[in-house]
């Protein structure tokens, strides 16, 4: 998957992504928080996009 997809997939969940974070620069490092009708709960994210196991066609 293309970079600019999963950024764009990211901020579409409502993640701010922070950059420079991760000292590996094909990692994802996000924040932001969960709304529920009882609760609100900051998240952390970071993914490790897995890049040998993509399947090319």
């Amino acid at each position: 998957m293309d970079a600019e997809v999963t950024k764009s997939k990211l901020l579409g969940f409502g993640f701010e992504l922070l950059e420079n974070v991760d000292p590996n620069p094909e990692n994802f490092v996000c924040a932001g928080i969960v709304h529920s009708k009882a609760v609100q709960v900051g998240v952390l994210l970071r993914l490790e996009p897995n890049m040998p196991a993509q399947c090319i066609d």
